[in-house]
This record gives structure tokens, C-alpha cells and sequence, in this order.
């Protein structure tokens, strides 16, 4: 009998299992201003990837129809789902929420976006053996026999049931003497599933971990086993620490839960060197064991180049150019979404994370280059974006089939070309003719100045903060910065440090004296202001975009005048009509003429404030697909210009009177002649919630 005997090449008495870590920051730098406003959290991921010595021999699962080598999608990935006794021990509310929201809501969407060719009989999984070492028999081929004994066997915090598992083989010290011990032959196995998910709420010391005291473990995972054909992984663990089931939203539960399964799904450094072109073929070499070799510096499985490929680039930062070593997933799906993405067709490949240590790097994309797609390793948006990208790298697996119907778009970088995906942030920002979407306004704890995202979705504010100590010279993007002394300037840069400390606008979240806050994502309606405090006649909810505006508002009343310090950007209802961009405020539809142009606004709300302030009309092309008559060229201004008009609108003529000014409001008008002018300091004590009788 001809027996090859697997061993771990590290002596351990205990493997632990590397899982994946999924961070919330609880305690973010406080800004644009302390006590208002504070950065949105910060969800940070550190999956920490298994290593080769912990994942037990591939499964072989009996396959009545054949062979399931050729890469061929039959159905929708069927995810079972097992709870453990910590979930039912959680006060019903919570139970509720992880068994009927959270984790069926996260199971869902992959189930729906991912195809895959499905296993033909049930799933048993293999037995740990003591050390994982065990031997490979000729005569039973595909088997694990554990040295001597094996061992209870858990996936994540899960004990494994034993209807779950084959039955227990072992060989003898020399390998010999191998059996099948009390054979399991009860064990039906997990039927219809393709891959199996346990789920436990245990309050493990890995959920009391934290980074910089001042990030709080939601939740972690891990794949613990693969099977043999296609080494697709077919069963994984998720950890809900049950003291985040009361501090974190129900979104960011569901949005953590689904990140951590595409990494137990295959977005994994512990997983590439598996990876399998479209004919099913492994895309990293096998060695005599059938497996890919070992990088043992990673302790995982080491891919080859056509699947990651090492590159390296000159790098412009403050002392000068230096040379930078990227990291590229280079698969031919994921190559070609990439190059569409940024209109970059000699693009090598997609860049990798190279920031975060264990758990961030090499297994997230590019934070710099593709912030606001969901699977970079911090995320700052409730709605994060599981692009085509992500989808490819899926199919790239040789695994599954996606539905790119189910793909989200991201709009950072998009169509911005080659110097953007790679070119360093100082000199993109130092390009005199393309406007690439940084920023340079540095911030401080008085900062009233809010401004647009990139992409005009949410309200936001230049990240850019100085350190207590110099970055690294890599990471070094200003020469100089307007409020900055030259000898401090190596200690600024974005307060987003996986992004390369490039800075840009960030939408964060306003937080007020009474604890209560709110989110400045345009399209979430509980975003509104509360009508006190929407002096800027703001309207969140689906449709909503950003909009600049240009200087700071006021509301009047007859006794009163309130000026709010706090201006720069606000949410507003649009419309594509006519050819032009219409803003909507309260009941009001401005047109937008050309870009840049300045809309004054004076409009009465709840016949008792006039609102007034100012509203900056964007590109239309920005919001609009039909922009025939906006955005006049510079020729056709040139003329207007020569012809003696200030623009598209003659104040001399009646007939060409900007529209915009006919819906502009005057407190006399609606407000005083319905309720006739009081004592003025009558009139300003009732405002302020005073009782004018009290005075009398």
C-alpha cells in the first residue's frame, strides 16, 4: 500500500484559526468642528487569512454526474446556514435581528448574484487530525487519514456536528495499520448547499480587540474548508460579537456580514494560489502534492504572476521621485474591468492594498484608487459599492459566475485615464489642466466650510489633518499648505491612511450637543434637518444631489435676523429639462444656464423666515444627459460679451430678465402683511422663547 504522509512544516500544539476581522472606529477624530460634527466611522477590515497549515485536506464530494472539472455555472449558489447555541442564548431582540435580518439579508445577496457549479451529492466535511497530519492512501484516492487519531473538529468558534463529517480514519505512527474508524455511516451530510455557513455570537477575545483603543471588533469570518475538484471553499465561520448588535446600525451589521463573506468566498490572500482559469485549469502550478508551493513568509499557498503580478513605478512625493512596488491582480476579467474603469487600455492590472499589515494588504483593493468600492479596506459610506470589478475577480476564480446585474458602479476614477490609477496623489494635484478630485484645505476644530463629495452625492469636507509626528517620505504629498509652517509640513496628509494619505472631500456625519446626529449622504432621507435647523432649505431623500453653494444664509423674520456660519454645501431635488439642470428648492425650480453661474435664493418657508442665500450651478453634463442649451462655449460668451450683454441675460431688457429673479420672495410680502409689525424687542424676546407678557 503506497502512502504520502502531509504534515504541517511548522511544529504547532494548538492551530488557531485566522479569521477575519471587521472594525468599526467608535471614536474618530472630531471635525469640521468639535462638538457638531464628526467624521463618518470608519469601518476598517483586517482579515487576517488562514494559513496552509490550518485549512484540513481537501473535501471530495461524490459527484453522480462525472466530472466537474470544466468551468460551467448550473445555479445560484445555495449558502446553508447554521446557528449556534450563543445566538439562541441573545435576548429575543437580538435573535431576531441576526436570525431574521442581519445574516439572511448578507446570505441573500450573494445567493442571488453569484452562480456556481454545484456539488451533485451532499457535503461532508473532513476531520482535523492532531497537527493536521495525516497520510494519502492509493487505495482509497481523495481520503485524509489523520495520523493516529483525530480531533474535534470547529470551524470558527462552531463545533462541528458529527452528521457534518466523514467518519474518522487514521493510520498508524509509521502509516500503517490505516482504517476506517466506527464509521459515521448515519451522516447524511449538508444536502442542497454549496457552501456552509456557521454562525455563532460569542463575546471572544478577539471581539474585545481593538486598534488604537479606539475600534471596536463587529464581527469576523474565515473559510475552513475547500473541496477537492476545483478547491472552491466550501464551508466558513462568522463571529457576530454580541456587543455590537446594540452600538452598530442594522445596515452597517448587513454591510459587515456581506464584506466578510466574499472573503471567505475567495477575495483572500490564503485563496488566490487556488484561483482556475476558464477551462478549469489552476492558474498557479502544482507541485507533487497537488498543491500550489509555499510562501512562507505570507504562511499561506504562493500564487504565481499570472494571477498577481509585482511591479514597480517612479513615485513623485516631497524629496523628490522615488521607486514604489505595487501589487496588481492581474486575471484577464479583472484586467479588462480595470482598464474600462479608468479608460486606461495598457493598464497591467488592478492595484491590490499595500497599507494595513496582516489582514488589510493584499487582500482589499487599492484605497487611493478605488475608494468608494465596498471591498477596500476601510469603508465611509452607509451604501458601499460592489463594483464589476469585485464581480470579475469572482469569476476569475474559476468558482462561479456572477450576475453583473447585481454589480454597483463606482464613480472615483472613473474615465480620469492612466495617470490616475498610477501616478501619485502630489502629482495629480499639481496637474494645471485636469482636475482630479483632492483637496487642500486643511482642518481644524473651527472649520464651518462644508463642500460636495466627487461625485456630488453627500455633503462633506476636505480630510486633510496634520499629524503629531512626520509620514513616512513615501507617503509625503504637500511642498507647502495655506495655515501650514514649512517645517510641518511632512505631518500632513488625508486622515484616511490606507488611502496613501491623499486627501479628498469625505462626507462625515453631524453630531449635535444632545448626542443625537445624522449622516450627509444626500439620498437618505433621515438625513433631513429638522425644520429649526434647515435654514438652507435642504431636501434629503432619492433623487437628492450636492450642491455648492456661495456664501453663508440667513433667514429673517419681522423681528429677527439669524446668520448661520455654516455654509458651503447642501442637498438639493434636480431635474433634466429642456436641455438645461433645474434646481429644485422648496417649491421653487431654478434653471441652471451655463456652470459656475450664482443663483441667488430668497424664498419664505411656513410664512415666517425668509430664507436667503446662494446656490452654484455645476457642469450640466454632470447631472444631465441632454445639455443643449446649457453650458454655453467660450466662443458664444466671447460674442455676448462683444455684443455688449452681461451674459445670457440683459438687465436693460424686460423681456430677457433672468427667470431665476421672479421667484425671489420678500419677508414684506408674506410674512408682514399677514401678521402686522410688533414691538421690535417684543418681537426678538417671543423668538427667542421669551414670554412678552412677562414684560408688560
Amino acid at each position: 500500500m503506497n502512502k504520502v504522509f502531509i504534515r504541517s512544516q511548522f511544529l504547532v500544539t494548538a492551530l488557531i484559526l485566522v479569521n477575519l476581522t471587521f472594525v468599526i472606529t467608535k471614536s474618530a477624530q472630531e471635525w469640521p468642528s468639535k462638538a457638531s460634527e464628526r467624521l463618518k466611522p470608519e469601518h476598517q477590515c483586517r482579515h487576517r487569512h488562514p494559513t496552509f497549515d490550518e485549512v484540513p485536506h481537501p473535501v471530495k464530494i461524490e459527484d453522480l454526474s462525472g466530472s466537474r472539472t470544466k468551468r460551467q455555472a448550473e445555479g445560484s449558489l445555495r449558502i446553508k446556514v447554521f446557528y449556534h447555541k450563543s445566538v439562541d442564548d441573545l435576548v429575543p431582540s437580538e435573535k431576531r435581528l441576526v436570525k431574521k435580518v442581519v445574516v439572511p439579508s448578507a446570505v441573500e445577496e450573494w445567493q442571488s448574484a453569484l452562480n456556481v457549479k454545484r456539488a451533485r451529492g451532499p457535503i461532508k466535511l473532513n476531520r482535523k487530525c492532531m497537527n493536521n497530519q495525516y497520510f494519502l492512501v492509493d487505495e482509497d484516492p481523495g481520503e485524509q487519514y489523520c495520523k493516529e487519531v483525530c480531533v474535534t473538529t470547529k470551524c470558527g468558534e462552531f463545533t462541528l456536528p458529527d452528521n457534518h463529517l466523514k467518519s474518522c480514519k487514521t493510520c498508524d505512527a509509521d502509516g500503517r495499520r490505516c482504517r476506517e474508524n466506527a464509521p459515521n455511516r448515519k451522516a447524511r451530510g449538508i444536502e442542497n448547499a454549496d457552501f456552509v455557513l456557521y454562525v455563532s455570537a460569542m463575546p471572544t477575545s478577539q471581539c474585545s480587540e481593538t486598534i488604537g483603543g479606539e475600534a471596536e471588533t463587529v464581527a469576523y469570518a474565515a473559510h475552513c474548508q475547500q473541496e477537492a475538484e476545483l478547491d472552491r471553499p466550501i464551508a466558513g465561520h462568522t463571529n457576530i460579537c454580541p456587543q455590537a448588535l446594540n452600538s452598530t446600525k442594522i445596515e452597517s451589521l448587513i454591510s459587515t456580514i456581506r464584506h466578510e463573506l466574499l472573503h471567505a468566498l475567495g477575495f483572500s490572500a490564503s485563496l488566490y494560489a487556488f484561483y482556475r482559469d476558464e477551462n478549469g485549469d489552476p492558474r498557479t502550478p502544482r507541485g507533487d502534492s497537488g498543491k500550489p508551493p509555499i510562501d512562507f513568509d505570507l504562511r499561506v499557498r504562493k500564487w504565481s504572476e499570472n494571477t498577481i503580478k509585482t511591479v514597480t513605478r517612479p513615485w513623485i512625493v516631497r524629496d523628490g521621485v522615488m521607486d514604489r512596488t505595487f501589487h496588481l491582480m492581474v486575471t484577464p476579467r479583472v484586467v479588462q474591468e480595470v482598464r474600462d474603469h479608468f479608460d486606461c487600455q495598457e493598464l497591467e492590472g488592478a492595484e491590490l492594498e499595500d497599507q494595513g499589515g496582516d489582514g488589510t494588504a493584499l487582500t482589499h483593493w487599492e484605497k487611493r484608487i478605488f475608494q468608494d468600492e465596498a471591498m477596500t479596506g476601510t469603508v465611509h459610506t452607509k451604501n458601499p459599492s460592489y463594483s464589476r470589478l469585485t464581480f470579475a475577480l469572482l469569476e476569475d476564480t474559476g468558482w462561479y459566475k456572477p450576475n453583473y446585474e447585481f454589480a454597483h458602479e463606482i464613480t472615483w476614477g472613473r474615465g480620469m485615464g492612466c495617470d490616475f490609477a498610477k501616478k501619485s496623489c502630489k502629482e495629480l494635484m499639481e496637474d494645471k489642466v485636469m482636475q482630479y478630485p483632492f483637496c487642500n484645505d486643511i482642518m481644524s476644530s473651527s472649520s464651518t466650510k462644508t463642500t460636495c463629495t466627487f461625485d456630488a452625492t453627500a455633503v462633506g469636507s476636505c480630510n486633510l489633518v496634520q499629524y503629531a509626528a512626520d509620514l513616512p517620505p513615501i507617503y509625503q504629498n504637500f511642498d507647502q499648505v495655506p495655515g501650514v509652517e514649512p517645517k510641518d509640513i511632512a505631518q500632513v496628509g488625508g486622515s484616511v491612511t490606507l488611502a496613501d494619505f491623499c486627501p479628498y472631500v469625505q462626507e462625515f456625519t453631524w453630531k449635535s450637543e444632545d448626542k443625537t446626529s445624522r449622516g450627509t449622504r444626500c439620498t437618505d432621507y433621515s438625513n433631513q434637518p429638522s425644520d429649526d435647523n434647515n435654514y438652507a432649505l435642504e431636501e434629503y431623500g432619492e433623487g437628492s444631489m450636492c450642491f455648492d453653494q456661495a456664501g453663508p444664509w440667513q433667514q429673517k423674520s419681522c423681528a429677527m435676523l439669524k446668520q448661520w456660519q455654516r455654509y458651503g454645501a447642501g442637498c438639493y431635488s434636480s431635474i433634466c429639462e429642456d436641455g438645461m439642470l433645474k434646481i429644485i428648492i422648496e417649491n421653487a425650480t431654478f434653471t441652471c444656464h451655463e456652470a459656475g453661474q450664482v443663483i441667488d435664493v430668497a424664498l419664505v418657508k411656513a410664512e415666517e423666515w425668509l430664507h436667503e442665500g446662494s446656490i452654484i450651478c455645476p457642469s450640466c453634463t454632470l447631472f444631465c444627459d441632454d445639455c443643449s442649451n446649457s453650458d454655453s462655449s467660450s466662443s458664444e460668451k466671447e460674442l455676448q460679451n462683444e455684443e455688449g450683454s452681461g451674459g445670457f441675460f440683459d438687465s436693460g431688457s424686460g423681456e430677457d430678465q433672468d427667470p431665476n429673479e421672479e421667484l425671489k420672495q420678500t419677508l414684506e410680502d408674506v410674512v408682514c402683511k399677514a401678521q402686522p409689525r410688533t414691538n421690535t424687542l417684543l418681537g426678538f424676546l417671543q423668538n427667542l422663547g421669551f414670554d412678552p407678557d412677562a414684560f408688560s
